[in-house]
């Protein structure tokens, strides 16, 4: 706990206590974007971080609301290719598009979500 301490131009003092908490957020790194070219760059959408929680649920939804991707597990590395999208839907590559993700960190907290985009050259 901290005091402070204020005394005005007339001598009158207040004393305030307060506690400081810090609450530890995991980092993540949810890339807006990839390009599965196979040039060994960005080739698979990988989310930096997720290894950091235990239970995850990622989802990836088409314009028309079909899902195309999806991962539900516990424990997971980074790098683990279970949790790293390829672009592809069905075994069939996507050409460049746009996707809503939605990743649900199963901690009660709320439901990031947002825009991906596949980049073909």
């Amino acid at each position: 706990a901290y005091s402070v301490t204020i005394t005005d131009t007339h001598g009158c003092e207040e004393t305030k206590t307060f506690g400081v908490s810090y609450i530890n957020e995991v980092c993540l790194n949810i890339p807006d974007a990839f390009s599965p070219n196979e040039d060994g760059v960005n080739d698979t959408w990988q989310i930096e971080g997720i290894e950091n929680f235990d239970n995850i649920r990622i989802q990836i939804f088409n314009r028309w609301g079909q899902m195309v991707f999806e991962f539900e597990g516990t424990g997971v590395a980074y790098s683990d290719p279970a949790v790293q999208w390829d672009g592809t839907f069905n075994d069939t590559e996507i050409t460049t598009n746009s996707f809503i993700y939605m990743l649900d960190l199963m901690n009660g907290q709320e439901t990031y979500n947002g825009i991906v985009t596949i980049i073909k050259d």
